[in-house]
């Protein structure tokens, strides 16, 4: 059922709630569709969160592009909030992103030129399912996320992460606020916890239950066939690639950190890119320092590079 907002207000949106998306499997997912009050069809943008696409951000989001006569759809990943199915870390969204790509293009308020966009776990469905080349993917807004979830993110110099992996898992079983907001003090981001050993039992001393792909993660301490399927460097070899605009970030130390940069800076030049260096704050770009926080316990600041195509076939261009 779609819901227009009064005539008098500053943005016509209409929304559709909670529309089932199907997935080769049958699997149904769950997405919000916005468009604007007015005759279409529209340009789409689709971003995928384990997040929850009800949250209020989206909203925000959905209304910015509206008003630029954009569709937008947020959709929750799959096993995730009002989708069906099991939530498995990075395993399904490959295909799951080129299906939904495949039923936004059917729809007869969408014109068929479609973007995506997205932090984070949002930026990386879209590097996953892009080697796919799915033809209506016109181009990709992928924001702070790696392109090798061993080397760049579980295991940076072959050191696992433990409050990075443990709070990814707890997230995407629950929810943002158990982590990253302040009260999450009063569950387990405190010494008592993290003193806890040994670490397999971490997820269910944390939310009470397993959590597979955590323990796949401890299971597979060395880049092998495990980690290949996930290492979007690798993915993109040969594939053709829709113009991208990456805002990417890296902690300014010697050593493995570093060359999360080095990979960003390549990853541009192979796709024509130009960079631009900024720091990210959580919340967006910006070109002074700012401080990325996680939990009210860890500070630090975050320098960003943001690629932008020398030459884009843009959502609105031909």
């Amino acid at each position: 059922m779609a819901v227009t907002n009064s005539p008098g207000s500053e943005c016509g949106l209409k929304l559709w709630h909670d529309l089932g998306v199907p997935m080769r499997d049958g699997v149904r997912l769950s997405a919000d569709v916005f468009l604007p009050d007015r005759d279409g069809p529209f340009p789409t943008i689709v971003t995928r969160t384990p997040y929850e696409s009800g949250r209020d951000a989206f909203l925000d989001v959905a209304a910015y592009w509206a008003r630029r006569g954009f569709a937008f759809v947020v959709q929750d990943c799959r096993g995730r909030f009002e989708s069906e199915g099991t939530f498995r870390a990075y395993a399904d969204d490959p295909t799951d992103g080129y299906d939904t790509i495949e039923w936004v293009g059917g729809q007869g308020w969408c014109n068929g030129k479609i973007g995506t966009w997205g932090r984070s776990y949002g930026g990386l469905t879209q590097w996953l399912s892009a080697p796919l080349a799915h033809p209506q993917l016109t181009c990709m807004a992928p924001h702070v996320i790696c392109d090798d979830f061993y080397s760049d993110c579980h295991y940076i110099g072959g050191a696992f992460q433990l409050m990075l992996s443990l709070g990814a898992a707890v997230i995407w079983q629950t929810n943002l606020a158990t982590v990253v907001g302040p009260q999450s003090r009063h569950v387990f981001q405190n010494r008592r916890f993290w003193s806890h050993l040994p670490l397999i039992e971490m997820d269910e001393l944390a939310i009470g239950r397993r959590v597979e792909y955590w323990r796949e993660w401890l299971a597979h301490p060395t880049y092998g066939d495990y980690w290949k399927p996930f290492d979007i460097r690798g993915r993109h070899a040969g594939s053709p690639c829709p113009p991208s605009s990456s805002v990417v970030g890296s902690i300014p130390t010697p050593g493995p950190v570093s060359a999360i940069s080095t990979a960003c800076n390549s990853m541009a030049r192979t796709l024509g890119h130009a960079s631009n260096n900024g720091y990210w704050s959580g919340r967006g770009l910006t070109r002074n320092p700012r401080e990325h926080r996680w939990g009210g316990e860890i500070s630090v600041p975050v320098p960003c590079w943001t690629f932008v195509p020398k030459s884009t076939a843009g959502l609105t261009g031909s």
